[in-house]
């Protein structure tokens, strides 16, 4: 499960409750104003550097505020959050509860207002202490803020694992030097009991193929270091396909994303019953987009066709789930010291 309890937008009733009455009970579990007082009751969230607004895709706006995570009520809260959905039977089994979270914009000051610092190891660290004490086997993956290395996520914050940020850059290059030189970096910095989550594309980044200019040679080439190289893989919905999508023209709402968040494609006509084209009628953002129906990118053109990219990756998953050397192993690269421009090779081993 995602999670982001960092802010609460408008509506909720923890801001909605607490704005406009001082005494409300979740008035002292947001922040109110650049000092942290929960008590003025002239304060305005949104007149701080705490108030932000949130622009949306159709050009409204939404005030959002900042949660108080020093708070000892607010901690007993998102503690009890995460045992919920970890355990929702309340008695260890985690049947039917969720095996992990993914940790949202996670970092030790937040936003680097200098007032919920050192949350790492006074917010996170306990919170997930505390969920595993009940659920040993569940797993927490932070997204570190600043997309580098992420140690300190894994260490003072006590994460399981992070995302491979500064990997995907040169996966997305398919740079030999700059490959290797992210993984000898990204290994020194990752405990050995913790791990790297391996990815070409998110919703936050321009997606592969288009990337690779719709090359299918240098999608390929990316999958198979994706799922072969030391880590654990993710594939972003529709990669595998080879979607394709770049953020738009900059403003001030999430519109510009649109294009590379387009619905999976299960179908080859784009707008099929059941698809996930809400953003429709939103015209500046629907004809920026870089799928049309009929253009060979869905599971219906490409789930019987063996040269399909969506075949390559099924063969690759494949490849990967039998073999444990690949999903658990060490890796070495014979070729580390050959010429730029030369294959990249790696071998991986299953060690003692």
């Amino acid at each position: 499960m995602d999670v982001e309890f960092q802010y609460v937008a408008g509506g909720h009733p923890w801001l909605e409750g607490g704005w406009h009455h001082p005494e409300a009970p979740y008035r002292h579990w947001l922040l109110w104003d650049a000092a942290g007082d929960h008590n003025a009751a002239e304060a305005d969230p949104l007149a701080s550097p705490f108030g932000l607004f949130a622009g949306a895709a159709d050009g409204s706006r939404h005030a959002i505020a900042y949660v108080d995570l020093r708070q000892s009520d607010t901690q007993r809260y998102f503690q009890a959050y995460l045992l919920h959905w970890a355990d929702p039977h309340g008695d260890g089994s985690g049947r039917e509860g969720a095996d992990g979270y993914r940790i949202d914009h996670m970092m030790d000051d937040l936003d680097h207002q200098h007032v919920l610092t050192d949350l790492l190891a006074t917010f996170w660290a306990p919170l997930m202490s505390a969920v595993k004490a009940r659920r040993p086997s569940l797993r927490f993956l932070g997204e570190q803020a600043d997309w580098g290395l992420g140690t300190d996520c894994l260490t003072a914050g006590t994460a399981d694992s992070v995302f491979a940020v500064p990997l995907r850059a040169a996966l997305d290059k398919l740079d030999k030097s700059a490959i290797l030189r992210v993984i000898e970096a990204t290994e020194a910095a990752t405990p050995k009991d913790k791990r790297q989550v391996l990815f070409l594309e998110n919703h936050d980044t321009d997606r592969m193929m288009s990337v690779a200019g719709a090359n299918s040679a240098k999608a390929r080439a990316a999958a198979a270091l994706l799922l072969m190289l030391k880590g654990d893989p993710s594939v972003y919905y529709g990669q595998e396909l080879g979607m394709r999508g770049q953020k738009g023209p900059a403003e001030d709402t999430d519109a510009p994303d649109i294009p590379r968040r387009e619905a999976f494609r299960w179908r080859a006509d784009l707008e099929a019953e059941g698809s996930a084209i809400w953003y429709h009628d939103l015209d500046r953002v629907w004809s920026l987009r870089a799928n049309r129906s009929n253009d060979g990118v869905s599971v219906q053109e490409e789930d019987s066709d063996p040269s399909s990219l969506l075949a390559w990756y099924r063969r690759l998953i494949h490849l990967r789930r039998g073999r444990s050397a690949i999903v658990r192993g060490s890796q070495t690269f014979p070729c580390a010291r050959l010429a730029a421009g030369q294959s990249l090779g790696y071998a991986r081993d299953r060690g003692a």
